[in-house]
């Protein structure tokens, strides 16, 4: 209908257009334009929005075409993988392994045949055996010696060695300090301080460290005094067969 409506507006223009103008054309062609030109512009906006939709739709069905065919393609090439990989029969699996198996052992050489025979060592008649006892040293027998008077046998065992034992020395039960000896033993001595005092169960793990110097039992500090003793609370001295004690710090 509008394009009827228009046919019939731009014919009775040109005819229009063939009369004297007047005032009532004069005034009505500029609007007649005017309505012209905003259906023109209509009829390209339509055309323009129909274009874009046609060309979006083809787009989409391209991209719906090629997503279908690309899983297409995928598909088929996992089948030929799964094709490919199809596990064998295991009939034949084992009618090849037989036929491997009887193929090997017709061709292995006879090693039983082959292998050689042992040999038989001769040794010859081996020398009387030398008792070890004849090589052992006499052992020492024991001497017996028969008195005149009885006829008794005596044996003498081989004497035993002597240790020499050393009397014990005697250390009194009742030992003065030397504070409460008298001056003049007392001026004799020298200075002994007692630096470091260690008792111990076992006396070689005793000692004492006077005027710097460390000492255990019976050691001499000179020539004069010796350490006699190491006890829990003191330390017993002697000078000249004098004994004292000393207590620890």
């Amino acid at each position: 209908m509008s394009y009827i409506l228009d046919a019939l507006k731009k014919a009775k223009h040109e005819r229009e257009l063939g009369q004297i103008p007047n005032l009532q054309t004069a005034y009505a062609t500029p609007a007649l334009e005017t309505t012209q030109t905003q259906h023109n512009k209509k009829g390209i906006t339509r055309f323009i929005i129909i274009f874009n939709v046609i060309l979006a739709i083809a787009l989409v069905a391209i991209y719906i075409y090629q997503v279908i065919l690309h899983s297409k393609t995928e598909k088929t090439h996992s089948v030929e993988i799964i094709e490919k990989t199809v596990i064998p029969n295991p009939a034949i699996v084992s009618e090849q392994l037989e036929k491997t198996i009887i193929s090997n052992q017709t061709t292995m050489p006879k090693t039983l045949d082959v292998m050689p025979k042992p040999t038989v060592m001769v040794m010859p008649p081996a020398s009387p055996l030398v008792k070890h006892a004849d090589f052992l040293p006499p052992t020492p027998q024991p001497v017996i010696t028969v008195s005149e008077n009885t006829e008794k046998v005596k044996k003498i065992e081989p004497e035993k060695p002597k240790t020499d034992t050393l009397p014990k020395k005697t250390i009194p039960t009742t030992i003065p300090l030397l504070q409460t000896m008298p001056v003049d033993f007392q001026q004799k001595l020298p200075n002994l301080d007692i630096n470091v005092h260690v008792y111990a169960n076992h006396p070689e793990k005793r000692f004492v460290l006077i005027n710097g110097k460390r000492y255990q039992e019976g050691m001499q500090i000179n020539k004069a005094i010796t350490l006699e003793k190491i006890r829990t609370s003191d330390i017993i001295l002697q000078y000249k067969k004098q004994y004292f004690r000393l207590q620890r710090p």
